[in-house]
């Protein structure tokens, strides 16, 4: 068909072109750079920062994949999550603008972040504020009016008025392990339907798991569909090591568990895997910076290539705290302190640093495995050559008292057993103290240095006749220095496992003339401890036996297993006799460095300064500091 010269051309008017004119092409990252202002926080009224969640790239990069159909975000707060989210939907309205619905747990949720967040970020940034309808009213408490004709609307768990009144390409459900119905998520996930065969849809489940994991619906899904995991690769500063930052790598300079002076010294440091290196927050801030996000699925032998999910149309990723510049490392160290021996403040760390759900782990010991701890080459009574100290413990019962000797030592931290037995009466425990004499394998002959007495007894008898009185008058009787009494604390304090205080009268109320000191200890770590240092730490901190332990004193030390309560709560249930462990538990805490003088103390002459050390039981240092 020939053109009509006596037709003239057609002419577009400046606001037809506007409007035909084709978008220029550009991806969320570059396009967040250049036109999203921050609405709230220190960054307010200034352009979005990579610097503050270089993390974000790798997330973007795949949102912008037409072919990826769904993301998880599992990321604790201070992530830049929400921010994150909103970017990556502001830039596709920008590009294809369509329906657009935020799930909440809630309808106050969702007014809160409509009037608190999205009202201000169409407010201060221009590139959204042409995309509004010229009306007064376009910004609502529950939806967004835009000036194609479609919406910004809020849903939540129990509305299904809400949840389903119109189809839409794009959905964000934001934190989903709190909507009180946990189907509201596939509910508002069903409104992209129509979208996912014209590759048009786009999902995005943002979430701090929460509670367990049975109770995390998101952490479940995720793991159930995601085809590919992402998790954050730092580069070392110092050796340029490629590596995914793990909490137990992160310690303090001087070893201290003070979690005050954790947070207020900024004492935490990340120990690089490759070089040791240790890494400030400011340095920590450098390897993120320079790292990029591996798929964690890559198959062993593969070295993941940098943001490459494999083609995965649904993608996880899994961010943790001390990942982001936004945190300090100090804080995650002095939570993580906190939280030890303390099933809530676990979960918590669980779910807001580490961003998963949590699990509790049933810790127990079987007898049988213990026999593999039995050192044939030390018979009983032999002190090994690497020891520094012998400590001696006694358990006190009604008639009669368990005790044992062990031999400890250092670099690496390692306990002994070489003798246990039982006693009858008071002198023969002073005796067990004060007479016994220990050779070593180099023919040198060693004394307790250290003894503890468990004084806990019962009240089935008049005060003076209660063991606790008998065990207060016989310790201040004995030549001070040597044996001390000890309790297990009632109230725990964060980082404190030994704690000295002075007693001025016995429990009848008599007043003792020079004071007493008694050790309070925490039992429940110490356990903690010794079936780490006799399973997963045999290698790092071993626990021993002598050669002709007895099948009866591993059953005594297997007689204990932490088990949770239908609560959350964890205790120590005893099925058998205990009272080997109980003196296991007291060798542990005469070697811990809060009970002064510390054995390093001891053998360097000097104040001691607390050697730094990784460990998979107390992050950060070993038993002595």
């Amino acid at each position: 068909m020939s053109h009509n010269p006596n037709i003239p051309p057609i002419t577009f008017v400046e606001v037809e072109c506007r409007a035909f004119r084709a978008r220029p092409r550009q991806n969320t990252w570059d396009w967040a750079t250049k036109n999203i202002r921050m609405t709230e926080g220190p960054l307010r009224g200034h352009l979005w920062s990579p610097d503050t969640t270089p993390h974000a790239r790798g997330i973007m990069k795949a949102f912008d994949d037409p072919h990826v159909r769904k993301l998880y975000f599992l990321a604790p707060s201070q992530s830049g999550k929400t921010t994150i989210c909103f970017i990556c939907f502001f830039s596709a309205q920008h590009s294809r603008p369509d329906n657009w619905g935020i799930g909440m747990p809630d309808k106050e949720a969702v007014e809160a972040t409509f009037q608190a967040k999205l009202h201000k970020y169409f407010q201060a940034n221009p590139a959204l504020k042409k995309m509004l309808l010229p009306d007064p009213n376009a910004l609502q408490s529950r939806e967004i009016l835009l000036a194609d004709g479609s919406r910004i609307m809020g849903m939540w768990a129990g509305s299904e008025g809400s949840m389903r009144s119109k189809p839409m390409p794009y959905v964000l459900a934001d934190e989903p392990d709190a909507y009180a119905d946990p189907a509201a998520l596939n509910t508002m996930q069903e409104r992209a339907d129509a979208y996912h065969a014209l590759e048009l849809s786009k999902i995005f489940i943002a979430c701090r798991p929460k509670g367990t994991e049975e109770q995390s619906v998101t952490w479940t899904d995720a793991k159930r569909q995601a085809q590919a995991w992402m998790r954050y690769v730092a580069v070392c500063p110092a050796c340029g090591k490629a590596q995914i930052m793990e909490h137990d790598n992160i310690v303090a300079i001087d070893g201290t568990h003070d979690s005050k002076r954790i947070r207020q010294e900024k004492l935490a440091r990340y120990k690089c895997e490759a070089c040791g290196y240790l890494w400030n927050d400011h340095m920590r801030n450098a390897a993120i910076r320079a790292g990029h996000w591996a798929d964690d699925m890559t198959p062993d032998g593969e070295v993941p290539t940098p943001d490459d999910y494999h083609g995965a149309t649904i993608v996880a990723y899994h961010f943790r705290s001390w990942e982001s510049p936004l945190v300090s490392m100090s804080d995650v160290l002095a939570d993580w302190f906190e939280a030890q021996g303390n099933p809530r403040l676990l979960q918590l760390f669980d779910n807001n640093r580490c961003a998963k759900p949590y699990r509790f782990v049933q810790v127990e010991m079987d007898h049988q495995r213990l026999a593999r701890r039995i050192n044939a080459e030390l018979p009983q009574g032999i002190v090994p050559d690497w020891a520094l100290a012998v400590t001696c413990a006694i358990d006190v019962q009604l008639d009669h008292f368990y005790w044992s000797v062990a031999a400890h030592g250092l670099s690496p931290t390692r306990l002994h057993i070489l003798d246990y037995g039982r006693v009858e009466r008071w002198e023969e425990v002073t005796q067990v103290v004060f007479d016994s004499r220990y050779a070593r394998q180099d023919g040198r002959v060693m004394a307790p240095w250290r003894a503890a007495l468990d004084t806990g007894g019962g009240r089935d008898k008049p005060y003076e006749d209660t063991r606790t009185m008998q065990a207060y008058e016989w310790l201040l009787r004995q030549r001070p220095g040597v044996v001390f009494g000890t309790k297990g604390m009632s109230r725990k304090t964060p980082g404190q496992l030994v704690d000295r205080r002075s007693k001025d009268q016995l429990p009848d109320g008599r007043k003792i003339r020079s004071g007493f000191n008694l050790h309070f200890i925490d039992t429940d770590s110490f356990k903690r401890y010794a079936f780490w240092a006799l399973e997963e730490g045999c290698e790092d901190e071993p626990i021993t036996f002598h050669g002709q332990t007895d099948e009866g004193y591993l059953k005594q030390i297997a007689s204990e297993r932490l088990v949770q309560g239908k609560d959350g709560s964890e205790s120590w249930k005893k099925f058998r006799d205990n009272h080997y462990l109980d003196c296991l538990v007291l060798h542990a805490a005469m070697a811990w460095w809060q009970w002064k003088p510390s054995l390093a103390q001891l053998t360097a002459g000097t104040a001691e300064t607390p050697e730094v050390r990784v460990n998979g039981m107390f992050n950060g240092q070993g038993l002595f500091g």
